[in-house]
């Protein structure tokens, strides 16, 4: 098989270089709604284009890379909670482990509570996807984010990333208007006066973030439908079948996939990935 890749893209959510005790270390975000099982595959190799990155650009004095650590702060997912540690192993079974380990953080299965005692205005932001989640309890957090951040547009951009994240709907509630309508009577002049805001809370933005929320999920669905063709196939699929394969993808739900793949082996399978 030929090793070589050609014409890559290197793109990650988001890397942070942090220091502990003085030594430099790499920090990987990944922030999913839904994940699928692909999503341990996919961190491996968002691994190694960080390390990649990281060995062309960011070393200590001796020569040393930094070493690596991801967290998928997942964002809405299954009402079980998920395992708080992932892997991808690469190697061989009978070999000491080689892959990818990662932690998981399913904010969406927290209590408002759970991430406030954490300590940290970021924290605060995912509240609108805790598991009990409630007018009163955001009227809280919203005195707690006037009180600590002394600049108005960082507290706009908090406010705005909340009703984003309340969209989601992790339990089958947005609490976008309860935001708006605390924050209005706790922060009012900051309401009045941001721009942001005032696009953060109207309806055409918030079409916009659920059609952006269909296109993030039709996206995780068409690179299973890849990997999928790939397995079954032994091969890349060609321009024109992956034309084939976003189509397919734009009118495949998750579930949809389960499904078909117990009622079609083979053959039948390769056919309906590719529409026929």
């Amino acid at each position: 098989m030929d090793s070589q890749v050609t014409a890559l893209e290197r793109r990650v959510d988001k890397a942070l270089l942090v220091r502990m005790g003085g030594d430099p270390r790499a920090l990987h975000f990944e922030f999913e709604v839904d994940p699928g099982p692909e999503l341990p595959r996919r961190v491996y190799v968002y691994q190694s284009y960080l390390f990649s990155a990281l060995c062309a650009g960011v070393v200590d004095a001796a020569g040393q890379i930094p070493p690596i650590k991801s967290v998928i702060v997942v964002l809405r997912g299954s009402r079980r909670r998920p395992a708080l540690r992932g892997q991808q192993r690469i190697g061989w079974p009978e070999d000491d482990f080689s892959g990818a380990r990662y932690e998981v953080e399913p904010v969406y299965q927290r209590t408002v509570a759970e991430l406030r005692a954490r300590g940290g205005l970021v924290w605060l932001v995912f509240t609108p996807l805790a598991r009990d989640a409630t007018a009163e309890a955001m009227r809280s957090v919203l005195t707690e984010i006037r009180a600590n951040v002394a600049s108005p547009e960082d507290r706009a951009d908090i406010y705005a990333a909340m009703a984003a994240l309340a969209d989601l709907k992790p339990w089958g509630y947005s609490l976008r208007r309860e935001i708006r309508d605390m924050g209005q009577l706790i922060d009012d002049a900051v309401f009045r006066e941001s721009v942001i805001l005032q696009e953060a809370f109207a309806e055409g933005v918030e079409k916009g973030i659920e059609k952006g929320i269909e296109k993030g999920i039709e996206a995780s669905v068409e690179r299973t439908l890849r990997r999928l063709f790939l397995l079954r196939s032994g091969r890349e699929p060609t321009p024109a079948e992956q034309q084939a394969l976003a189509r397919r993808a734009h009118e495949t739900t998750p579930e949809q996939i389960a499904e078909v793949i117990a009622q079609q082996p083979g053959e039948a399978l390769l056919a309906w990935l590719l529409g026929k």
